[in-house]
């Protein structure tokens, strides 16, 4: 009767079996992410699709939209936290449509007030709303939107004194750009910041 030999695992089948396990689990970990990004994405993009709504029932209700400082009257420059004094100038809005685990809303002041606030790359998990209007009975125009440090897309949105509109940005995490939509009524354009230090995206409004 033969005798059965055992012998016990060599160096290179555990290392083998290690990196197997080492790549799977790495493998999950990317594929996670990719799922969680795509999911705040879908989440920001159904809250500016609401959002929007709202803000064209004000301007149904008012004729104009609401400015920063109506919507933001504490000025907060990193993150809205009077979210209530938003949802009280908007129809049908609820404190959950501003702010999730995903992102939050931030509404700019005048410009003078919220001086520093468009430095969007800063600002990758919030919706940006912004809203012209002549504060200093000046009737100049002000730029909005603009990304001009490193990460940002160097896009530059220019809204008019005379004919306001209101504009959002928010940033696609999975393509890496950020997307700018504007309002139905009013005067709003973009462009390339060509002055911007980083090379430009394709700076276009979208629709969703």
């Amino acid at each position: 009767m033969h005798k059965r030999l055992s012998r016990g695992f060599t160096i290179v089948e555990i290392a083998t079996v290690v990196f197997i396990i080492a790549l799977l689990a790495l493998i999950t970990v990317v594929t996670y992410n990719n799922v969680q990004r795509q999911a705040r994405d879908t989440s920001k993009e159904q809250a500016v699709k609401i959002i929007m709504t709202s803000l064209e029932r004000y301007y149904d209700a008012h004729g104009e939209y609401p400015t920063g400082n109506q919507l933001n009257p504490n000025k907060d420059l990193n993150k809205l936290t009077n979210l209530t004094a938003t949802v009280q100038y908007l129809p049908n809005l609820t404190t959950d449509n501003l702010s999730t685990d995903a992102y939050n809303f931030y509404a700019y002041c005048d410009n003078t007030d919220c001086n520093g606030a468009s430095w969007l790359n800063y600002r990758r998990y919030q919706i940006i709303y912004s809203s012209r209007w002549d504060a200093s009975g000046s009737g100049s125009y002000v730029n909005v939107g603009s990304l001009q440090s490193s990460g940002g897309s160097n896009c530059l949105v220019t809204e008019y004194y005379d004919d306001p509109a209101y504009t959002l940005q928010w940033y696609n995490e999975d393509t890496g750009i950020w997307k700018f939509i504007r309002s139905k009524h009013g005067r709003a354009e973009i462009a390339n910041n060509v002055s911007a230090p980083t090379p430009p995206q394709t700076c276009t409004f979208t629709s969703i």
